[in-house]
């Protein structure tokens, strides 16, 4: 807020400190009470108050009184910085008021606002003096008599009038973004001391980007114009509270306009190079055909893009981990799309199950379009890779690693129709799995345990008020915007391909 004193007065009271406004303080004349605000800290003592506003000057000498050189026109206001300090019995101006409650001492035709210096609580005892006098000289500095100090040998040096340290007067404004520091002396703000464990209050402090600081949101690109991405993902980042839709690229552009269409911000992208191009795309979103998740994922790595691949991650174990290691080396994330990991009921029931003895889980549905990529072997098609990695992964989830595989499948042109496969830990816990093309639509898991059966139909599906994909997408953005590790590592993706891989080895040989 800019000044409202008088105009002589402003011009008069400030002198070489004000260079500019300083961030956070108030220069004003108070009539009524201010209301402080406060910080509360979870390590701040009973005591205390961090203050986020300007302080009055309570103590006697900060009254002006009629005199030879004080001009009753002139401004008192003094620019320094914030203040956290508690009442005591050394401050008696601040004791026994409500609390965030300052009512101003006098006003004298001029601002008696003033920002204090940052200091804790133990140091806030020598910066608040009481003084039984003041020598006021003209302008807004002024000198107030110290008290007698004690000499080595025990007696008292006589006191001489010299200029005040009760407020620290910046001789310039403390940089844009950093906390200002209260303290006289050279080090960490606050000396490590209270006040002095929160990142605000340290030199240099950047914030981190999020959503609760209003940070910018995670602009999203989609490689292709899949189905999933319609019903799903792009519904899902324009209701996240982390995310926009910025592009979309697909061989057939007329289909991707079609689906930008209720996104009033986003474009079509004439290829998917030309997406990676773009500046405002911060992560992609990778539902394309199984084979060509790897090189889309490399390929957007390599223009400085975060990734969200649909699963599953890869063919095969050693593309996960060539996958993996590229990410490493460029700095970026990608995550496995697995959206039922993000489902609040799914991951209760997870969470509940104590001493599995044995879990039975299956996945199918009936697929005969042979044009469906999922009925072509070179394009990863298969009910194991597009079905069983969910039955896999839940699998892994609540036993862990296998230790024995076998399997059994109905092959048909190269493609696995429907794979059923026995699992075996090494708690001794043992673990079915089926997926299939050729079912009618089947989702169950059932998990035995040695108090009770617990049984969850519909667990790779979506159906929660909490959208589960909107919740991994938002969980994915938190990690890109606060540099937080990812809630589905690759670690986990790799050793759900192993597994998917050791299958597939079981069932072919």
């Amino acid at each position: 807020m800019g000044s409202r004193l008088p105009r002589d007065a402003r011009s008069r009271a400030f002198g070489p400190h004000r260079r500019t406004l300083l961030h956070g303080v108030v220069h004003r004349r108070p009539r009524p009470p201010v209301r402080l605000l406060a910080q509360p800290r979870t390590h701040l003592r009973r005591d205390h108050l961090r203050l986020g506003l300007a302080l009055l000057r309570l103590d006697p000498s900060a009254l002006r009184g009629p005199g030879p050189d004080c001009d009753g026109r002139r401004a008192q206001a003094r620019l320094a910085r914030r203040d956290e300090r508690g009442p005591g019995s050394r401050r008696p101006y601040v004791c026994r008021r409500r609390a965030g409650d300052v009512s101003p001492v006098r006003d004298r035709c001029s601002a008696q606002a003033e920002v204090v210096p940052a200091r804790d609580h133990w140091r806030g005892r020598r910066g608040v003096a009481r003084r039984a006098g003041a020598r006021r000289l003209s302008g807004a500095r002024q000198s107030v008599p110290r008290r007698g100090r004690r000499s080595a040998r025990g007696g008292a040096e006589p006191s001489t009038p010299r200029r005040a340290r009760f407020l620290s007067q910046p001789r310039r404004p403390p940089g844009l973004g950093r906390t200002a520091r209260g303290h006289t002396r050279g080090g960490a703000p606050h000396g490590g001391g209270d006040g002095g464990g929160d990142k605000v209050d340290r030199e240099g402090w950047r914030p981190a980007q999020g959503r609760d600081i209003g940070a910018r949101r995670v602009g999203w690109g989609v490689l292709g114009a899949a189905d999933i991405a319609r019903k799903a993902l792009l519904p899902a980042i324009a209701a996240s509270n982390n995310g926009r839709v910025v592009a979309m690229a697909s061989r057939a552009p007329e289909r991707a306009r079609e689906m930008l269409a209720p996104y009033a911000d986003a474009r079509v992208c004439d290829s998917y190079e030309a997406l990676l191009e773009q500046n405002d795309v911060d992560a992609v979103y990778i539902p394309l055909v199984n084979s060509l998740h790897k090189e889309w994922t490399l390929r957007a790595m390599a223009a400085g893009k975060h990734v969200l691949c649909e699963k599953p991650l890869a063919m095969n174990a050693p593309e996960a981990e060539e996958m993996a290691s590229a990410a490493e080396a460029a700095g970026k994330l990608v995550m496995e799309s697995f959206m039922y990991r993000f489902n609040p009921d799914t991951r209760a029931f997870v969470e509940s199950l104590r001493d599995a003895l044995h879990l039975q889980t299956s996945f199918g549905f009936r697929l005969s379009d042979s044009a469906n990529y999922r009925m072509h072997a070179a394009l990863g098609g298969g009910a194991l890779l597009d079905v069983g990695c969910y039955a896999v992964s839940i699998t892994r989830w609540i036993l862990g690693e296998p230790v024995e595989v076998l399997a059994r499948a109905h092959v048909e042109h190269g493609v696995d129709m429907t794979v059923s496969s026995l699992l075996t830990f090494p708690t001794g816990a043992t673990a079915s799995i089926w997926a299939s093309f050729e079912s009618p639509e089947e989702q169950d898991l059932t998990v035995v345990t040695r108090d009770i059966v617990h049984r969850r139909e519909q667990p790779f599906t979506a159906g929660h008020p909490d959208d589960p994909y909107r919740l991994m997408v938002e969980s994915f953005g938190e990690s890109i915007l606060r540099d937080r590790p990812l809630a589905l590592p690759l670690s986990d993706s790799i050793a759900n391909m192993r597994v998917l891989d050791r299958i597939r080895d079981a069932f072919s040989s």
